[in-house]
């Protein structure tokens, strides 16, 4: 499993959001036990770790309590975590941790994306 944290911006909000992908990174070695593999096929996440690599979950870490989903369409109500959600599996690979995900400039309703506020 790789652990990716991004700023997910959108008019007016800021949140903290954390990734999970299944499965392990590309090219790398095998990073599931058995006993995970047999955990993530019982929960319904394809029966091997190159099934696992195409589910991203993603949980908004703000306050002080965490919502995940594993699915951008179960953010019912919430644009800017569905948005965000399909960005991120759609870009996973290019993506690092810590990078900020502008959903208006994702949409096209701003010409640039906005500036961290962590100032990076």
């Amino acid at each position: 499993m790789e652990i990716k944290l991004f700023e997910i911006r959108d008019r007016g909000t800021t949140i903290k959001g954390m990734a999970i992908r299944l499965g392990s990174p590309l090219g790398g070695k095998r990073s599931e036990t058995p006993r995970e593999t047999r955990m993530l096929a019982s929960a319904g996440f394809g029966d091997d770790e190159l099934d696992h690599n195409h589910y991203v979950l993603l949980g908004d870490m703000g306050g002080g309590s965490f919502k995940m989903e594993s699915s951008a369409y179960q953010w019912s109500g919430s644009r800017t975590m569905k948005v965000a959600h399909e960005y991120i599996e759609e870009n996973w690979d290019k993506l690092k941790t810590g990078d900020l995900v502008d959903v208006q400039f994702i949409l096209g309703e701003t010409g640039e994306p906005k500036h961290s506020e962590f100032g990076w």
